[in-house]
């Protein structure tokens, strides 16, 4: 009879812990994934932020206040079976989750959305429902104790909460009334080098969010305000008028004036030829070195599609990652100094999943969708806008303002380049899976992926060859997204969207054709002189309408890579602050 008491006893302990681990597990792995694994010494100094005594100290708080066991076990339920789902996403990217992830999850279709879990999406699944099947049978089985608390032990978690939060916030208060260590140090310092000193030193608010369960709220909160400015982005893009110095006029008989804009996808500069790879990744761009400018040092705003190319083509500083302004993008700004605008896409058609991207698409007078929105399938390829570009420039308009959003390099690479096209072999198939999250397969994710950097060097000399036909004044910027980590370092996947130095260097290039340079040689004397400086993707806004003689009359926090006072300045992305200082030292393939 003792046996069994000790028995049911010991299996009611078990149902009452069993959401306590969950709960507990995302603020574990986050403290000792790669990317954040810390000394003893280093977690003693930082005890007040980690994320595993946050968690702790909110479910001491919880219990205080709940008082019995039974109210604090079904009060945090519904988060415990959400915690392995947090726990995996952790260990895979080495960041919690946030407003970026829950649009993917809430605007994208199943194909896009198991692209972004991985290969094991259905494992994942299972083994989520067999987790809440245990809680829920735990629950149903052992579910009757109600254990108080006494006065005592209420007070006693009370105050093991209050040691954990009460410094954060009172080191938060503080922070908000002492000066500014960054204004002391760089003076009147725009709002973007802020934003990475926050991210370097982040406050009482930032480290709440990064907990779970408890930074939930703000993280929904955020997202929630992204979805709100990206709509208003789109009603006010058309009313709001930028101040620009529109460039000279053209005489009757001038040619076409185009400006170019290549954005890509998933693609490191290590890995093409044209920066120095051994394999012949690039033989196009390489057979025209002499015509190109090369940006050796170049890095993306983001690591992720719907951040990245909002951060290329608008004037949003990096911490407000996807709450656009109220204002048009770069197209907005061509589109208003009388040029011509084109969006032609091999990404999916304008809808919610790419919302922020789709908003800008449709700035353009005319957009052109190549593909379904499939990621992972069969889709159009790259090689399939160079027709379209054709028919653009065969039109002889005056002004003309061209981008073109490739698929680049993005997952399955196999998808990226005709069949049949495959210099390095053995290479993945169309039918395998990417595999971006097992390593034994490496030689043949690394060959399918720089097959499709060959066909990008396919696609960006023949975008140079229809220029060059079309007799204009041009110019062309070829810049991706993003880049890809392939197994770098200590990286325990591939891909992108996480902090890896991979995702961020990527190729920046320039080809101007005879008669631009003619019409702007200063212009092109001082970009060819700034080919090994630090440059940051922030800058393209300015830079391209540069490239048009469209100057702003408004000041931005990264200036015009082509004007005559541009400088290096700090590289800031999205997440993780300034690149160089915060960013580079610790991503999981820094040396």
């Amino acid at each position: 009879m003792h046996a069994a008491h000790s028995l049911r006893l010991g299996a009611r302990w078990v149902a009452l812990c069993l959401p306590l681990m969950a709960l507990l597990s995302p603020a574990w792995m986050q403290w000792r994934h790669p990317l954040h694994a810390v000394s003893p010494a280093d977690a003693l100094a930082g005890w007040t932020s980690s994320p595993l005594l946050l968690t702790l100290a909110g479910l001491c708080a919880c219990w205080a206040m709940v008082g019995q066991a039974r109210r604090a076990r079904w009060l945090l339920a519904p988060l415990a079976l959400l915690a392995p789902a947090e726990a995996l996403y952790v260990a895979h990217f080495g960041v919690p989750s946030g407003a970026h992830v829950y649009a993917v999850v809430a605007e994208t279709h199943s194909e896009e959305l198991s692209s972004f879990i991985g290969a094991d999406a259905l494992l994942y699944l299972a083994l989520l429902l067999a987790w809440a099947g245990l809680l829920i049978w735990t629950f149903r089985r052992w579910g009757e104790p109600n254990w108080g608390l006494s006065g005592r032990a209420r007070g006693l978690l009370a105050a093991l909460a209050s040691a954990v939060l009460l410094p954060q916030a009172l080191g938060h208060w503080l922070a908000t009334r002492l000066p500014d260590p960054v204004e002391a140090e760089f003076g009147a310092a725009p709002l973007p080098i802020q934003h990475a000193m926050d991210l370097q030193q982040p406050g009482f608010v930032t480290h709440l969010e990064m907990s779970y369960p408890w930074g939930l709220p703000q993280r929904l909160l955020r997202w929630a305000e992204h979805r709100e400015a990206a709509r208003r982005h789109a009603e006010m893009a058309g009313a709001h008028r930028f101040r620009l110095q529109a460039g000279d006029a053209l005489p009757p008989d001038a040619p076409p004036q185009v400006v170019v804009m290549v954005i890509g996808e998933a693609s490191r500069a290590d890995r093409w030829q044209l920066y120095g790879a051994a394999r012949a990744t690039t033989p196009r761009l390489q057979a025209r070195r002499a015509e190109l400018l090369v940006f050796r040092d170049a890095v993306s705003a983001a690591s992720a599609t719907r951040e990245s190319v909002s951060l290329m083509l608008t004037r949003r500083p990096p911490e407000q990652v996807l709450g656009m302004r109220a204002e048009g993008s770069v197209v907005s700004a061509f589109r208003q100094a009388g040029f011509k605008t084109y969006w032609l896409s091999t990404q999916g058609s304008a809808g919610p999943h790419e919302t922020p991207v789709a908003v800008m698409a449709a700035e353009a007078h005319e957009r052109r969708f190549l593909s379904r929105s499939d990621y992972r399938g069969q889709t159009a390829l790259d090689g399939e806008l160079l027709p379209q570009l054709a028919q653009v420039l065969a039109r002889r308009e005056p002004r003309v303002f061209i981008v073109l959003h490739t698929l680049g390099s993005h997952l399955h690479y196999a998808n990226r380049y005709p069949l049949g096209a495959e210099p390095f072999r053995p290479a993945l198939q169309r039918d395998d899976p990417p595999n971006i999250w097992r390593k034994e397969r490496f030689e043949e994710l690394v060959n399918a992926y720089d097959n499709s950097l060959h066909h990008t060097d396919e696609v960006l000399d023949g975008a140079v060859a229809r220029l060059q036909a079309s007799g204009a004044d041009a110019h062309l910027s070829y810049m991706p997204d993003h880049g890809e980590t392939l197994f770098d370092g200590r990286c325990p996947r591939g891909g992108h969207g996480f902090a890896s130095i991979a995702n961020y260097r990527v190729p920046l290039l320039m080809w101007a054709s005879a008669g631009w340079k003619a019409r702007h040689p200063a212009r092109w004397a001082l970009l060819e002189a700034r080919q090994q400086q630090p440059v940051s993707a922030l800058a393209l806004f300015p830079t391209l309408l540069g490239h048009a003689g469209v100057q702003l009359d408004d000041p931005v926090a990264h200036p015009d890579l082509g004007a005559p006072d541009w400088r290096p300045g700090p590289r800031i992305t999205a997440h993780f602050g300034d690149f160089d200082r915060s960013l580079a030292p610790r991503a999981c393939d820094a040396d």
